[in-house]
Parts: C-alpha cells; structure tokens; sequence
C-alpha cells in the first residue's frame, strides 16, 4: 500500500478530519493533503508524530474498556459481600 493510502486509511480510521490531523501532527492541512495523493512525503520528524498520535489515539479505548472491567469487578465483588454479609 502506498504511504498516502496508509496515512488516509490511519486518519479517517480514527475519524479525524484532515484538519484534526495537521494540528496533531504540527503540518498544514494542505501538507496532509498532499501526504494523502502521494504529491509529497512526510519527514522523519512529522512520521514520528504520526506514530506518536496514532499510540495516542488508541488509548482512549484502552481507557474505556479498563473502566468496564473496573465496574464489572466492583458490582461482582458488591454482589459478593451482599451474599455473605
């Protein structure tokens, strides 16, 4: 896949306009566009920003799932104590 392709497929995956994507990743939304059509590529610095960002994008699921094993466990233990108090 052509790195253009990724990058759209990374950004759009994540919802993120390519707007939201510049300012995440410090560029102009006319230098993501130009990412995206494979008219110019992204430099050590602005790849090391789009991998930090898409790290960072994941962790609000990782975050949202901890909290619904959290509740899970605290109403299992809650149920738990209700039976042997």
């Amino acid at each position: 896949m052509e790195l253009g392709k990724q990058i759209k497929k990374y950004r759009t995956q994540y919802n993120f306009s390519q707007e939201e994507f510049a300012e995440k990743v410090f560029v102009s939304r006319q230098t993501v566009s130009n990412w995206e059509n494979d008219k110019s590529y992204p430099d050590i610095k602005s790849l090391d920003e789009i991998e930090k960002n898409r790290e960072e994008a994941k962790r609000p699921y990782q975050k949202i799932l901890m909290a619904l094993v959290s509740a899970v466990v605290a109403a299992v233990v809650c149920a738990l104590m209700a039976y042997f108090i």
